[in-house]
């Protein structure tokens, strides 16, 4: 398990020694991606077919998105990055 120190070091390993470890950094950060406009587009369905009439379904879709959009956040500032550091 790499440290704070080589973790750097260990992508770079990934990226250049492990068989197609670009393609698996690739499809993970564009999964992510996909996953909130599939949400967003999800919340929008449901303003337009006005299922807020239904207010446990629509409780329970604002927890998953805050829920979804708190992991996101802490996933881009808990890494210990240069913006993490900085920003």
């Amino acid at each position: 398990v790499p440290g704070s120190v080589d973790s750097f070091e260990c992508v770079i390993r990934v990226l250049a020694e492990v068989n197609m470890g670009w393609a698996m950094r690739y499809f993970h950060a564009q999964c992510v991606s996909f996953c909130f406009l599939f949400l967003g587009l999800h919340i929008i369905k449901g303003l337009l077919y006005s299922s807020k009439y239904l207010p446990w379904s629509w409780y329970s879709g604002m927890v998953i998105l805050i829920l979804s959009m708190a992991i996101a956040f802490l996933g881009y500032v808990l890494p210990n990055g240069q913006m993490s550091y900085w920003g």
